[in-house]
């Protein structure tokens, strides 16, 4: 019964028989039309006879400027994506090699540099720190150390003064510490 169905609605999709409801549909549709195209040509605005001939003549006097070369070429480079992305690539490589440079030239560079406080002893920077010398033997060495150099104690209060100044009063208490060491 189901093949019986699908054949005759295979049928009436292939084969086109026209029923009185479509002729119907279709006359009313014509009809439909024709009164509006009657509706637009009453309707519809009038233009004069000589509209045309006007209209060219108008457009004959136009004239239309030529964008010099830089209003034409500008716009077209910078929408390129292809430049665009080339530009780019571009910039990013010269500023790499720009800070691979310059990172290079500064871990060269003597590292000599003072944090701001100049200080005319610097023999202090070939020793050791004071936190290497947590045993008695060698704070003793260091303490005699700094007793034999001339201006060490005068260095040493310059430096308590500069980490004062910075906030850092634990580095400071450290090194009046050891200034009243040497002046035992």
């Amino acid at each position: 019964m189901k093949t019986n169905n699908l054949k005759n609605y295979m049928r009436r999709l292939f084969s086109w028989e026209e029923t009185r409801e479509d002729l119907i549909l279709e006359h009313r549709l014509t009809e439909l039309y024709r009164e509006v195209r009657k509706w637009e040509m009453h309707h519809a605005p009038n233009i004069s006879p000589g509209f045309e001939d006007r209209l060219f003549a108008n457009l004959k006097e136009i004239s239309m400027e030529e964008p010099s070369w830089n209003n034409r070429l500008f716009p077209a480079f910078l929408e390129n994506r292809t430049i665009q992305y080339g530009l780019s690539f571009a910039m990013a490589s010269i500023l790499a090699v720009v800070l691979i440079g310059r990172s290079q030239t500064s871990f060269l560079e003597d590292s000599t540099e003072s944090a701001g406080v100049v200080i005319e002893n610097t023999q202090y920077l070939n020793q050791p720190s004071s936190v290497e010398y947590a045993d008695s033997y060698h704070r003793r060495v260091f303490l005699e150390s700094t007793r034999n150099q001339k201006g060490s104690v005068e260095t040493l209060s310059n430096l308590e003064n500069y980490f004062i100044a910075t906030g850092k009063n634990g580095v400071a208490s450290e090194i009046r510490y050891f200034i009243q060491e040497v002046n035992r």
